[in-house]
């Protein structure tokens, strides 16, 4: 994979396989790239986890934390690792970091900040609370390889949403009302302070992505079916941070009864796109969030594995949706890509490895990380 610099001198974070949708061209101080459709297995991950959270860091390298490995031998008990990796495109090979994290997670938050810090908070120590709940913020600094602990959080949050400016705004929800608790991490006064809010729906375990500094969409938690029993449910809200207050409530795909939200991630032009699959013949859904109307729209999902696929935003707003698993326990190697008008098409280049739930991250010098903490595939 070749690029070219724009204006300011240093390369742009395009996702590798944008030269095959058209990139711009040097004069509007675009990075153009000459997609080679190569796919290019790299060093085997340090050590088999699941959950961790990849994050391009300003240097085009990658830092892997946290995840949860095996199981430990004559238990079930499975370990979240404390070591942080850092994965080098160029060279395709990770290395070992000099820090670590206070406390092993997975499912996690981490936030790179406009310094190049990565703020990393909420997740799980453990699948089970209270001892699995995450009270503790790191904040690891590549120029000098260290982690500072930030302050604890007022209460446990697992669902972690990184608003534009950097901060993070954390979500613990419980049963009853006055169990649930939004807090917002302050980073560069380095405190967290409670918000207010309680939400319409939901009580537990939601998704939470941050489509604006004024907007938190909150998705596919348990709650009551129509059916009777709990369980995922067709409903999203609207949290806005400053005014403290859930607001907007609608259906994420005009259905009733079950509906599991998969994958989130917020495009270049702030819409939110979502994978979903639910207990019946048509299980997958693909979805797209606009912030301006509060609503979604649903869009055709043929072919598509039945779940465990991730998303990877282009700067245009388009998307690359990759891996996945089929009914059967298939794993794919397909990689899809999702345009601005709504359609997918799957391309013709193949992963190495069938991954499933992968984690995805793309580096600022080009190449697109993906990686199930079993192998590592770049595209180029």
């Amino acid at each position: 994979m070749a690029y070219n610099r724009g204006m300011m001198g240093r390369p742009c974070a395009w996702l590798v396989l944008a030269a095959l949708i058209g990139c711009g061209d040097e004069t509007a101080g675009v990075v153009t790239y000459e997609y080679q459709g190569v796919v290019r297995p790299a060093d085997p991950a340090p050590e088999a986890r699941w959950g961790h959270v990849a994050s391009p860091l300003l240097d085009g390298r990658i830092l892997i934390s946290g995840g949860i490995g095996p199981a430990v031998p004559g238990t079930i008990e499975q370990v979240s690792p404390t070591e942080l990796w850092l994965f080098d495109p160029e060279t395709g090979s990770f290395s070992r970091s000099r820090a670590e994290l206070s406390l092993g997670r997975f499912l996690h938050t981490a936030v790179v900040q406009p310094d190049g810090r990565v703020v990393i908070a909420g997740g799980a120590h453990y699948w089970t609370p209270p001892d699995g709940d995450m009270l503790t913020v790191d904040i690891y600094d590549p120029g000098s390889d260290k982690v500072v602990p930030g302050a604890e959080a007022l209460a446990p949050a697992r669902q972690v949403a990184a608003l534009p400016d950097g901060d993070l705004v954390g979500f613990n929800f419980g049963p009853k009302e006055d169990e649930i608790i939004v807090q917002r991490y302050r980073v560069e006064e380095g405190r967290w302070v409670r918000l207010a809010g309680v939400p319409e729906h939901r009580f537990a375990y939601p998704t939470v992505v941050g489509v604006s500094g004024s907007e938190i969409l909150v998705l596919g938690a348990l709650g009551k079916l129509s059916s009777g029993g709990i369980g995922p449910v067709d409903v999203f809200e609207r949290y806005d941070p400053a005014a403290g207050r859930f607001y907007g409530s609608g259906s994420i795909a005009g259905i009733e009864g079950r509906l599991d939200v998969n994958e989130t991630a917020v495009l270049a032009d702030g819409q939110v796109l979502v994978l979903t699959t639910r207990p019946s013949p048509e299980r997958r859904g693909l979805h797209r969030y606009d912030p301006t109307t509060g609503s979604f729209a649903s869009f055709a999902a043929d072919g598509f594995p039945d779940w465990g696929m991730a998303i990877a935003p282009l700067v245009d707003g388009r998307a690359l949706l990759v891996g996945g698993q089929w009914e059967s326990w298939e794993n794919v190697h397909d990689v899809r890509m999702f345009a601005l008008d709504g359609t997918t098409e799957l391309l013709p280049v193949r992963m190495s490895f069938a991954y499933i739930t992968p984690t995805v991250a793309v580096s600022r010098l080009g190449p697109v990380f993906i990686s199930d903490g079993l192998a590592v595939d770049l595209f180029e």
